[in-house]
């Protein structure tokens, strides 16, 4: 596998890019699953949910750094 990180485009408001490091034994799988996450920005969340069933996988609070 030759990618490293998978970065996140998070859009409507709440732009920004996230950016995932990946592990040197990620598996082809392991990527496709992070990739079909579904941002959702909402009151000073970013969440990721899973496509399939809605569930809330990942969620931080994205702090501004000047």
């Amino acid at each position: 596998m030759d990618e490293d990180f998978i970065t996140l485009e998070v859009d409507d408001d709440g732009c920004g890019r996230l950016q995932f490091e990946l592990p040197l034994d990620v598996t082809d799988e392991e990527v496709a699953y992070i990739k079909s996450l579904v941002p959702r920005a909402e009151s000073g969340l970013l969440e990721l949910l899973d496509p399939n069933t809605g569930e809330v996988v990942f969620c931080c609070t994205p702090v501004l750094v000047h």
